[in-house]
């Protein structure tokens, strides 16, 4: 049983979802000086295990963007899940006005688990192991909102994840890569923007290897 919570733990951590600084959003730039708050609350889980299961986690994370100019974002953000924290920035660029636009965040990703995930697998096996599950992820990014002028907008997110981690004995490969796709809805009353969303992420680029993700973002903006 402490070998399946251990496999299941290295899973998690290697796939930990603290979301990224890509979504709940739509390609709609802010605008030179203007500025949101966004607040996110997510689940994911392994495709074939369905929610709730041991297999899933849950994450928060807080978003600050600010327009540097009339087609460009700059933030900053952090986010948490169980055993792993996040913290990074992002710069967002427009590329058709209100419609498409660019987005590249960069995260570091701290694992808090490490000395606990040792101490099991010395356990289980007898032998002391150096899990260092801590990395860098680069995840270019398109968001595609196809209709713009609507009151309730939608948006696709199509994003690759590319993954640096540092020195570990578990074979993990260094380097890794994955893809994400999602679509989000925006409502917003006054100030106050709403944007659920669901998605897809495969981990490991030909592989069969899926995480489904669905969660909630609460945004406040002041636009001048």
């Amino acid at each position: 049983m402490k070998k399946i919570y251990l496999i299941v733990g290295i899973a998690f951590l290697m796939q930990s979802c603290a979301s990224s600084l890509s979504q709940y959003q739509t390609a709609k730039t802010l605008g030179k000086g203007n500025m949101s708050r966004t607040l996110t609350i997510e689940n994911a889980f392994a495709a074939e295990s369905g929610p709730g299961s041991e297999a899933s986690e849950t994450a928060i994370a807080y978003l600050y963007s600010r327009g540097i100019n009339d087609k460009s974002d700059l933030g900053f953000g952090i986010g948490y899940a169980l055993g792993v924290v996040g913290f990074g920035t992002n710069f967002k660029r427009a590329i058709k006005e209100d419609r498409l636009s660019f987005n590249l965040p960069i995260v570091y990703k701290d694992i808090l688990w490490d000395d606990i995930l040792e101490d099991i697998s010395e356990d289980i096996s007898g032998n002391s192991s150096n899990f260092v599950f801590d990395r860098i992820e680069f995840s270019p990014t398109l968001l595609f909102t196809y209709n713009p002028k609507k009151r309730i907008k939608n948006t696709l997110n199509f994003q690759l994840i590319f993954e640096k981690y540092f020195e570990s004995d578990v074979p993990a490969p260094p380097n890794q890569s994955s893809f994400y796709i999602s679509h989000n809805w925006e409502f917003n009353k006054n100030k106050f923007y709403f944007y659920p969303e669901i998605g897809l992420q495969n981990y490991g680029i030909g592989t069969d290897d899926f995480l489904i993700k669905f969660g909630l973002g609460f945004s406040y903006k002041r636009i001048n």
